[in-house]
């Protein structure tokens, strides 16, 4: 574990404990029910963050993915209108007169 991840859940750990000491009553009769609230309350966690993960890769791929189709695009309508002009002109690609021309 890097200590990024020791920081996040110290923070977490911190902010959830204080929680429970200021907002839940009559601890001492629960405390042996603590540990499974505290387990749920960081499955959701865990879930939402997992959450929040996903959808932002998923958001960059969609984006990433609709600039790629976009560029390809537009190489190809560039490349359309390069060769369909040369068509009616007897053009080169490159402006030359063709050096061949199919019967």
């Amino acid at each position: 574990m890097n200590k990024d991840d020791q920081t996040i859940i110290t923070k977490v750990s911190q902010q959830i404990a204080k929680t429970f000491l200021h907002h839940e009553e009559n601890l001492a009769a629960r405390a042996t029910l603590v540990d499974a609230d505290i387990s749920e309350i960081t499955r959701q966690i865990g879930l939402e963050t997992t959450k929040i993960v996903v959808e932002h890769v998923r958001a960059d791929l969609v984006k990433k993915n609709n600039t790629t189709v976009s560029s390809s695009k537009i190489v190809q309508s560039s490349a359309s209108i390069a060769f369909s002009g040369q068509e009616n002109s007897g053009l080169h690609m490159y402006g030359s007169p063709m050096l061949a021309q199919n019967p």
